[in-house]
């Protein structure tokens, strides 16, 4: 009996060793922050259209986007689309602002990619092309590391024809979507 309270003692006061891990884990999703800021005082430019504008087609909105940034953990690009018009009474049915999917009589440049060597205007948006109501990529970040800063403007243009774009109030809302890219 002695032998083996003997013993148990000596189990007991083993010294043992124990040891615990653990750790933090899990997947980061793809994250972006687009900052868009609309210069209304350049939308006074349709107040003051004047006939030289209708004789040449066109008005341009210079700075329609007075700035615009992006950040991003990954590689992304960013698309530009446009939602129908708000028209006046008396604007023909058939003119091309009433079909936004195929003749918008809106069109965007961007100007200027400020920040990062890694985003590119995508699809001759570095020209006036005409938006729809289908998204089309306009930058292109194509980087494993992300975005850290990307800076732009865009302009505005908007197609003027005699006898089809009457007096009356115009509006129209952009979209700027971001997605992620496989680089």
């Amino acid at each position: 009996m002695r032998k083996l309270a003997l013993l148990l003692l000596l189990v007991c006061f083993v010294p043992m060793a124990f040891s615990q891990t653990g750790g933090v884990g899990g997947t980061i999703p793809f994250i972006y922050d687009l900052d868009v800021t609309f210069d209304a005082s350049a939308m006074t430019a349709l107040s003051s259209i004047d006939e030289n504008d209708y004789n040449a087609g066109y008005v341009d909105i210079i700075g329609f986007v007075s700035a615009a940034s992006l950040l991003a953990n990954d590689s992304c690009s960013v698309a530009v689309s446009m939602g129908s018009w708000t028209l006046p009474a008396g604007y023909p049915a058939s003119g091309p602002k009433q079909d936004v999917t195929s003749n918008s009589d809106l069109h965007l440049r961007l100007v200027g990619i400020d920040g990062s060597d890694d985003v590119d205007i995508y699809n001759s948006f570095d020209s006036f092309q005409e938006l729809t109501s289908s998204a089309q990529k306009c930058l292109m970040a194509e980087t494993a590391a992300g975005v850290a800063s990307a800076d732009w403007t865009a302009d505005a243009r908007i197609d003027l024809a005699w006898g089809v774009d009457v007096a009356g109030s115009y509006g129209v809302t952009v979209t700027w979507t971001v997605s992620q890219e496989t680089p």
